[in-house]
């Protein structure tokens, strides 16, 4: 069974991302931690999403980029 939550370290292992980076991205909400005692845990689910949200945003730029690149050659094709 796959587990619903994760130490902190663990997360940092899943994202390939340093502490630094991991606790900025719980104080910008990014990923959701808990408390059990004083163990903080992650959600994985949390992780899973914030990789979506940012595939997401880094296909939206491409396809921006790309549809700028269209117009500006649509551009050189009117000014011939």
């Amino acid at each position: 069974m796959k587990p619903i939550a994760i130490t902190p370290l663990e997360a940092c292992e899943m994202l390939s991302i340093g502490m630094t980076k991991f606790y900025d991205l719980v104080g910008q909400k990014e990923i959701d931690v808990f408390k059990i005692g004083r163990a903080t845990r992650v959600t994985t689910e949390s992780i899973h999403a914030y990789v979506e949200r940012r595939l997401s945003d880094a296909r939206a730029i491409q396809r921006s980029r790309a549809m700028d690149d269209l117009i500006s050659g649509d551009a050189d094709l009117i000014d011939d």
